[in-house]
């Protein structure tokens, strides 16, 4: 199997390649070996990129640039979004902004198959599917759509995108997936969700990161500081943490290896360790996808509850086993965690309190009709 570099900016064609037997059944015409609308979105996408993105937004301009073509580091590891990502949220943007695609005759000019027909579009509305195999990054893709949309809206005047979005799961595993991945970004600020901007006079005007950016919180003249935070030194570095009197964890390196044998039952050092590991993958979310498992296994085994396990109450033996069926694959990282094989029967008295019974029943039958005999 040959391997491709997911970082590369590839051209259209550098794709999929078909058998010489599909590409004879359809006269060597590559495009329609593709879903109908595929191939053309790509190339007008290529085109534009190599365009420096001319048509579009200033807020689109300075996001995309910032995304793509500057470099980021997450502490001394060079981080970089995947191809496939950089591309999918490419298409959205260039369909919505540039092409302005926003209903099934502008889309179907993109079809490539000559197979497509209005009658195919049961809805009205603006709707767009991104079709991403599994490890692309769908969910930073999805990131990244509700970032472009939201700062669309706050500084574009005449945006008619949204600042407010649903987000829609198809079962429990990813919605607590897809809140791990949003819910905990208040995390990395630990002492407020506030910024300051230094105005003309000189005076720090507060904002919030969470609740409208661009405007100002409060007359600079009567904000006060309510809030501090400890700073706290090891090891030549400075630690910032909330000032709240809740426990704060501080991570010597945001990645760090858990020996399993130092995982102890009910013991608050192993708590910490797990508080920790769950606090790095958060700081590093390509991690997730392997570390969850780990966390899952050291929370069985510490008797500790963590965000991704829970501790339910049963009432037979025959849910135990169910429940430890289901613990069983887990650990063997099957994730698919629906209830849908058949489930043990309830457990039931043996065959010799049965015959007891009976018997009982059946002498206490026959003294009735003696009784009445005499």
């Amino acid at each position: 199997m040959k391997f491709s570099d997911p970082f590369k900016i590839l051209s259209p064609n550098e794709r999929w390649a078909p058998t010489q037997s599909q590409m004879d059944a359809f006269q060597n015409a590559y495009e329609k070996l593709l879903p109908p609308l595929v191939y053309k979105i790509r190339l007008a996408v290529a085109k534009w990129r190599d365009e420096n993105y001319a048509g579009a937004s200033e807020t689109t301009k300075s996001l995309l640039n910032f995304w793509f073509n500057q470099e980021h580091l997450i502490g001394q590891t060079k981080f970089s979004f995947f191809f496939s990502q950089r591309e999918a949220i490419e298409s959205i943007v260039y369909l919505y902004e540039i092409a302005n695609a926003k209903d099934k005759y502008e889309l179907m000019k993109f079809d490539s198959s000559g197979r497509i027909s209005t009658g195919m579009f049961d809805e009205n509305w603006t709707r767009y599917v991104v079709k991403m195999a599994t490890g692309a990054g769908k969910t930073k893709v999805m990131g990244l759509t509700l970032v472009w949309s939201y700062f669309h809206k706050l500084y574009e005047a005449d945006s008619t995108l949204s600042k407010d979005f649903l987000v829609i799961a198809p079962n429990i595993i990813v919605l607590n997936r897809l809140r791990k991945d949003f819910s905990d970004l208040k995390m990395t600020f630990p002492e407020s969700d506030l910024f300051f901007f230094v105005n003309q006079n000189g005076n720090l005007q507060p904002h919030s990161l969470t609740s409208n950016p661009i405007e100002p919180l409060a007359d600079t003249l009567k904000y006060t500081f309510d809030q501090t935070v400890l700073e706290y030194n090891f090891e030549n570095k400075k630690f910032y943490l909330p000032k709240n009197n809740q426990p704060s964890i501080i991570l010597k390196n945001d990645l760090f290896k858990v020996n399993d044998q130092s995982i102890k039952e009910k013991n608050w050092q192993t708590a910490l360790t797990m508080q920790g590991k769950w606090n790095s993958q958060i700081l590093h979310p390509e991690t997730s996808d392997k570390e969850w498992l780990n966390l899952v296994k050291y929370s069985f085994l510490s008797k500790v509850m963590t965000p991704v396990t829970s501790y339910l109450v049963v009432e037979n033996e025959a849910q135990k086993t169910i429940l430890k069926k289901k613990q069983e694959q887990v650990l063997s990282s099957n994730k698919s965690l629906d209830l849908g094989e058949d489930t043990q029967r309830m457990s039931e008295p043996s065959l010799i309190i049965l015959t007891i019974l009976l018997g009982l029943a059946l002498w206490y039958r026959q003294r009735r009709q003696r009784k009445w005999a005499n």
